[in-house]
C-alpha cells in the first residue's frame, strides 16, 4: 500500500494521535452512518489477516479476515451491519483498513460497552451455495476451462476478483459430481490450491490471488496489524509482482527459530492415499501433496502432470523459519504483499 514517509513518521510516533472512522451501512435510509471517535474504546482494536491458519505449508489462503472493536454508549445494534473502517494518524495519509460485516455484538459486564466482531466477504460469499451453478456450468458443454469457470463463479457470486491469468486458467476440466449442495469457499480453495496461490480478500472487498515467489527470505504466513504482529518468515513476493520490503527498526519483541523448513522439490497430486497413478513433478523427498482437490479428480494423467508441473514452478524451493514479532502499528502493511526486514539489536 503506498503511503508517505511522513505517515509512516507518524505511525511510528507514539505521542502521536490515532483516527479511526468506523461506519455503519443502514438499509432503511440508503446511507453510511459513522460511530463517534469518542465512542471507541481506545486500545481495543484488533485485526487479523491470514494466509495459513498453521505452520503447516498449504498453499491456499480463503481465510477471512477478523476485525474487532469496543464501543461504547451506541445505541444501534451493528449485528449483520456491513462496516468500513479507516485509520489516520497526525492528518496524514487515510488508510482503509477493512471492509465486512459485523458477525457479533456483544454487551460486557458493563451494560454501555459493546464488543464487535466482524468478518470480510469471504466468510459470507464463501457460505454461498452454489450447487446449482457448478450443475448448470456442464448443462450445455462437456468440458470448460479453469478460467471460464472461475469468472463464471464470481459472476454468479455477483463479486469481484483480481483480473489477472492464473497458472492452470487454460486447464480444460469436466464434470465429475452432481451436488446436491456445494459451497463456494470450497470452489475456491480448489481453485487457489490447484494455482499455488492464497486467495485473499483486499481492503477495497476485491478477491484476490497473492503469489509467493522463492527467491529472497520475507515473511509468513499471518499478520496481525493492530496492536501485534504475529508473521513468519519466508521466500518472498505476493499480489504477481514484486513484493514491497519495510525496515521496522522500532518493534516491541522479535523471537525467531533456529530452524528453517527444508525448501519443496517435488510436487505430486492424487485422488487418495491410494491412488496408483499420481501425477509428480520433481523429485526428492520434500514432497508436496495436494490430495481430493474436486477439480483435479479423476482428470487426465497428462493435465494432472501438467498442472503439477506448474505448481512445482510456484511453490518449488521455498523455505521459511517461524518467527513471532510485536510491533507498533503500521497498518499500510499487507498479508501476502509486503515483506518485513527486522534490524536486529545486540
Amino acid at each position: 500500500m503506498n503511503v508517505s514517509d511522513a505517515t509512516k513518521l507518524a505511525f511510528s510516533n507514539s505521542s502521536t494521535s490515532k483516527y479511526l472512522t468506523l461506519e455503519w451501512w443502514s438499509d432503511d435510509t440508503q446511507r453510511w452512518n459513522a460511530i463517534p471517535m469518542s465512542n471507541i474504546v481506545s486500545e481495543s482494536l484488533t485485526l487479523k489477516e491470514s494466509l495459513m491458519s498453521s505452520n503447516n505449508i498449504e498453499f491456499v489462503g480463503c481465510i477471512a479476515s477478523e476485525f474487532s472493536l469496543d464501543i461504547y454508549d451506541v445505541a444501534v445494534n451493528l449485528k449483520n451491519k456491513l462496516i468500513a473502517v479507516s485509520i489516520c494518524a497526525n492528518n496524514t495519509d487515510t488508510i482503509r483498513l477493512f471492509n465486512g460485516i459485523v458477525d457479533s455484538c456483544v454487551r460486557q459486564s458493563n451494560r454501555k460497552l459493546q464488543r464487535i466482531t466482524a468478518y470480510d466477504a469471504l466468510y459470507t460469499k464463501g457460505q454461498i451455495d452454489v450447487a446449482d451453478w457448478y450443475n448448470g456450468l456442464f448443462a450445455e458443454a462437456e468440458s470448460i476451462t479453469l478460467g471460464e469457470l472461475r469468472s463464471s463463479l464470481f459472476t454468479y457470486l455477483d463479486w469481484e476478483q483480481e483480473n489477472v491469468e492464473l497458472p492452470c486458467d487454460n486447464i480444460v476440466i469436466h464434470k465429475q459430481y452432481e451436488p446436491q449442495s456445494l459451497q463456494a469457499l470450497v470452489v475456491l480453495k480448489s481453485i487457489c490450491q490447484l494455482n499455488g496461490c492464497f486467495g485473499v480478500v483486499s481492503r477495497q472487498n476485491k478477491f484476490t490471488y497473492r503469489f509467493i515467489n522463492t527467491g529472497e527470505e520475507g515473511l509468513y504466513p499471518s499478520i496481525t496489524l493492530y496492536p501485534s504482529l504475529d508473521l513468519y518468515p519466508r521466500s518472498g513476493s505476493g499480489g504477481g509482482g514484486e513484493m514491497t520490503t519495510t525496515t521496522v527498526g522500532y518493534y516491541k519483541s522479535v523471537a525467531y527459530e533456529d530452524w528453517a523448513v527444508n525448501a519443496i522439490t517435488k510436487v505430486t497430486i492424487r485422488d487418495n492415499e491410494s491412488d496408483t497413478s499420481p501425477a509428480i513433478a520433481g523429485e526428492g523427498t520434500n514432497n508436496y501433496i495436494v490430495q481430493g482437490n474436486m477439480f483435479a479428480y479423476k482428470l487426465d494423467a497428462q493435465s494432472r502432470t501438467l498442472i503439477a508441473t506448474k505448481l512445482l514452478d510456484r511453490v518449488g524451493g521455498f523455505v521459511y523459519t517461524p518467527f513471532t514479532a510485536v510491533n507498533y502499528c503500521q497498518p499500510w502493511l499487507e498479508v501476502g504483499l509486503d515483506a518485513v526486514e527486522y534490524a536486529m539489536y545486540a
